[in-house]
């Protein structure tokens, strides 16, 4: 029952009455674990909060009361959008792209008195629809017309503010910096994701265009949905592939090397020891170097890397431990991601 759920996990502003609709955020991102603390404040207040402050001009967002955080999940608030015909088109269709599975229980909720819709279109809305379709709209047409260009040009700007992040963070490493600057430093660095957002997510939208287009020509063909995953594996500029790529160049490395590949054997290389291993640079000399090579590049990823309160791979390696097993006891050459990859290209 919802007030029971709502006994053990209370929500802020949120009462019981009128009727108020949240969906996960964690459903959303794939993220079974509770987000740290610091990771809700990231994204309720920066990342998200400042997509909704520019898109509302500077209206919604500041407080992240638009996310609701329970059991230290985040749940987004859409009850507003739901009561405007607009607004209810935009989340379902949203939902349909993206979770199709809460679009469903919110489906069911959409004919209870406490949704019925009370607005829709209006000069404010429309006003801020065409502020976001001025800055979104050229954008999407680039990245179709010249994927290229516009791919190099996103990421330049990403690469430019992690750039001006790292040597901010630099500067305060030096000058030992103390709790409120480090709070002042976060801040500014979360204030600057929206802008670089705005270039990136209508670079996205016309990326998953094409993509669910293959997905449904792909389901009329026997197992289409294999096909249309070999397909997208062997794109160029995949940075996920990118990084498997590289992992599995480090595992080559490590079966290169017997001595390497003897410690990844070894009854006591359980991921813990290797990740310990590494970061006191106790591992083989070649897998060490490999390794390092690795998180050189991708270390600053990790697993639910939205969360930021999370360890990096190059603070907590040990799942990186567990994929470098894998990989070193590959034997079918059809399995490894080089083979996967070129098959993606014929394909």
């Amino acid at each position: 029952k919802p007030s029971q759920i709502k006994s053990f996990f209370p929500l802020r502003n949120a009462p019981a009455e009128p009727l108020q609709v949240f969906f996960s955020f964690n459903a959303v991102q794939g993220i079974v674990a509770p987000i740290f603390p610091s990771g809700q404040d990231a994204l309720a207040k920066g990342l998200l909060g400042g997509l909704l402050r520019t898109a509302t001009w500077g209206r919604f967002g500041h407080t992240g009361e638009f996310m609701q955080r329970a059991g230290e999940r985040l749940y987004a608030n859409v009850t507003i959008p739901l009561r405007n015909s607009v607004g209810r088109e935009m989340v379902t269709n949203f939902l349909t792209a993206v979770e199709p599975g809460i679009l469903a229980g919110i489906e069911e909720l959409l004919d209870s008195p406490g949704l019925t819709i009370d607005g829709g279109m209006n000069p404010r809305l429309f006003f801020r629809l065409c502020f976001v379709a001025a800055i979104s709209l050229p954008r999407f047409v680039l990245s179709v017309m010249f994927p290229d260009w516009s791919r190099r040009r996103v990421v330049a700007r990403a690469n430019d503010l992690v750039a001006r992040i790292e040597r901010r963070a630099a500067e305060g490493a030096e000058r030992d910096d103390d709790l409120s600057d480090a709070i002042e430093f976060k801040r500014e660095a979360l204030s600057s994701f929206p802008a670089v957002l705005i270039h990136f997510v209508p670079r996205m939208a016309a990326s998953m265009g094409p993509l669910f287009l293959l997905k449904k020509l792909a389901s009329s063909v026997p197992d289409g949905n294999d096909l249309a995953l070999t397909i997208t594996r062997g794109l160029p500029h995949n940075v996920t592939t990118e990084m498997d790529l590289k992992l599995w160049g480090a595992a080559e490395e490590i079966r290169r090397d017997p001595e390497s590949l003897r410690r990844f054997r070894s009854d006591d290389a359980d991921a813990g020891a290797l990740a310990g291993d590494y970061l006191r640079g106790g591992l083989p000399v070649r897998a060490q170097r490999a390794i390092r090579a690795f998180m050189d590049e991708y270390g600053m990823r990790g697993l639910y890397q939205i969360d930021f309160g999370r360890p990096r791979w190059r603070e907590e390696p040990a799942p990186l431990m567990n994929a470098l097993k894998s990989y070193v006891e590959i034997k079918e050459e059809e399995r490894a991601p080089d083979r996967v990859f070129r098959a993606g290209e014929v394909a």
